[in-house]
């Protein structure tokens, strides 16, 4: 999103943002997860 041909492309802006997005989600979960995980191991 730092790239000058995507920030100056509302188009390409908008994919970037919403990947960005969508990947932060699945991050999120999967620590989530892992820390679920965790405090099962340590019960």
């Amino acid at each position: 999103m730092n790239d000058p041909n995507i920030a100056s492309n509302p188009e390409q802006l908008n994919a970037a943002c919403q990947k960005l997005a969508a990947v932060q989600a699945e991050v999120d979960a999967l620590y989530t997860r892992w820390s679920e995980l965790e405090s099962k191991a340590t019960e």
